[in-house]
């Protein structure tokens, strides 16, 4: 082979190079993805008191405000006794 083909064969798989990246890009990539939008308003879930009980329907927890607004935590075992109060 002389220069001149050796030119040829270096031009023609560069193109062949470059067209089947190109191919390749419509191809395998896909649609951008971009961020979700922040939710406009929260909901928000309010009630006097929430009871927390396990899978066998015993109480476990209360979480409510006491007679002087404050917040009283109160905690129960397995056989529904109170054990804490926070």
């Amino acid at each position: 082979m002389n220069t001149k083909q050796d030119l040829r064969l270096v031009g023609i798989g560069l193109i062949a190079g470059l067209m089947g990246s190109v191919v390749a890009n419509w191809f395998l990539v896909g649609a951008p993805v971009f961020a979700q939008k922040a939710p406009q308003h929260e909901k928000v879930l309010q009630a006097e008191h929430f009871v927390v009980v396990d899978p066998a329907g015993k109480l476990r927890a209360i979480l409510s405000l006491a007679a002087d607004d404050s917040l009283s935590l109160r905690l129960y075992d397995q056989a529904g006794v109170r054990q804490r109060t926070v």
